[in-house]
C-alpha cells in the first residue's frame, strides 16, 4: 500500500502518489499493466521511466546501511479525523483515498528534509497472495503494498515522500472496514464516493519504528526520480476475504471489464544506490504482520495549535511553539536535518502506500 503518506499511506503525509497519472505516450496509447502500453515498455514513450533512478527495487537486507541519523518518525497528525475529508476512488490503475479538508495531516522526522502533507494513499495488489506488492525483502514479495504520498515539485529531488507499507494475509483487520464496506460503489474506472473519516494511523501495523530508505521515482508513468522512498520493516495485516474485495474491482465499464488486480511494476536495477535503514534492527527483517493500535480518542484538527497552509511563513512559525517544539525535540532525540526557520518552511506533499 502505498500512504501517496505517502505515496504512500501509504501513512503520513502524502507526497504525490504515482498511480493517480493518466499520461499519455507519444503514439497517444494509455500505459497499464494488462491493456495498453505494458511497463516493459514504458521507457519507450516516457524517456524518465529508462532512468537509473527508478522504483521499485529489491531491498537485501544483507546490503543495507546504517543510517541512525533518519531517526524515528512523527505520525501523530495522522490520528486526526475532524475536518478531514476522504474520497475513495477507482481511477483505472488503483483504488486509492483521497484526503482532503481546511486543515491538512503532517508527518515530520524520519530524516525527512521537513514536514509533508498528507494528500492521498493507494494500494498494488496481486490475484495470488504469492505476489502483488511492488517493492521486494530479499526476493520475496507480499500480496499487497500501500503507499502513501504527497505533490510538490515533482520534478525535483526530494519533492516526494512516499511511505509504503507491506502486507501479510491473516485475520480480518478492522481498521479496513470502512473502506471495504464501500468496494461495490468502485467497481469501475472513475467511480468515486466519499466515506467516514477515520484515523489514517489506525492503518498502520502496530510499529513504525524500523524502516528501510532510498532515493527512486515514481512507479508508473511519467515515473519521475524524486522521491524518498520509505519502507517500514513491520507489515500490515489483512485478511484473505478483505484482499479479495480489491481483486474484484475493475478498470473497464461491464462491456470490457478487466479486474485491477496484478497492478505492479516489476523491480528495478538498483544502478549502485544504498538501500538505508534507521536503526541495526533493520538487519533482522521480520514479515509478521499486526494490527494497528487504535487511537481512544482521535484528535480534532481544529483544536491544533497550528495549521499548515501552502506555504508557512516566517512570522507564523515564530510564534508556532507547538510545531517548533517538536522540531526542536526530532532534532535533540533523531539527529534529524536542520530546517529552515528564518527563511520560511516550504511543506512538502507525502503519499500513503
Amino acid at each position: 500500500m502505498y500512504v501517496h503518506v505517502l505515496k504512500a499511506l501509504a501513512v503520513s503525509v502524502i507526497s504525490v502518489f504515482c498511480g493517480t497519472f493518466l499520461v499519455k505516450g507519444d503514439a497517444g496509447n494509455m500505459w497499464g499493466y494488462q491493456d495498453g502500453i505494458p511497463p516493459a515498455e514504458w521507457p519507450r514513450e516516457y524517456r524518465t521511466c529508462g532512468g537509473r533512478r527508478q522504483s521499485p527495487i529489491d531491498i537485501q537486507t544483507s546490503q543495507i546501511v546504517v543510517n541512525e541519523r533518519l531517526g524515528r518518525f512523527d505520525l501523530s497528525d495522522l490520528n486526526m479525523i475532524n475536518n478531514i475529508r476522504l474520497t475513495l476512488k477507482n481511477n483505472g490503475h488503483t483504488v486509492e483515498v483521497d484526503v482532503e479538508g481546511r486543515n491538512n495531516l503532517a508527518v515530520i522526522g524520519g530524516g525527512l528534509p521537513g514536514p509533508y502533507l498528507v494528500k492521498q494513499f493507494h494500494f498494488h495488489w496481486g490475484s495470488q497472495d504469492s505476489r502483488g506488492s511492488e517493492h521486494d525483502i530479499n526476493g520475496r514479495f507480499f500480496p499487497m503494498e500501500r503507499y502513501r504520498m504527497f505533490e510538490e515539485a515533482k520534478n525535483a529531488t526530494g519533492g516526494l515522500a512516499v511511505l509504503s507499507f507491506l502486507f501479510d494475509v491473516g485475520a480480518d483487520n478492522p481498521a479496513f472496514d470502512e473502506m471495504i464496506s464501500h468496494m461495490n460503489e468502485v467497481q469501475h474506472k472513475d467511480d468515486h464516493v466519499e466515506i467516514q473519516a477515520f484515523p489514517l494511523g489506525s492503518l498502520f501495523p502496530r510499529s513504525t519504528d524500523v524502516f528501510y530508505r532510498y532515493n527512486g521515482g515514481l512507479t508508473t508513468p511519467p515515473c519521475y526520480e524524486s522521491v524518498i522512498w520509505t519502507i517500514f520493516q513491520e507489515h500490515i495485516r489483512i485478511s484473505e476475504r478483505q484482499i479479495n474485495q480489491f481483486r474484484h474491482l475493475g478498470d473497464r465499464h461491464f462491456v470490457r471489464f478487466r479486474g485491477l488486480s496484478d497492478n505492479y511494476r516489476p523491480t528495478q536495477p538498483l544502478n549502485g544506490r544504498y538501500v538505508y535503514t534507521n536503526t541495526p534492527m533493520g538487519y533482522q527483517y521480520r514479515r509478521e504482520g499486526t494490527f494497528g493500535i487504535q487511537p481512544q480518542q482521535p484528535m480534532s484538527a481544529p483544536n491544533r495549535q497550528f495549521v499548515i497552509s501552502k506555504f508557512i511563513m516566517p512570522q507564523f512559525l515564530s510564534s508556532n511553539t507547538r510545531l517548533i517544539g517538536r522540531i526542536n525535540n526530532l532534532r535533540r532525540t533523531s539527529q534529524t536535518r536542520r530546517y529552515n526557520l528564518n527563511g520560511g518552511l516550504f511543506p512538502r506533499y507525502i503519499n500513503l502506500y
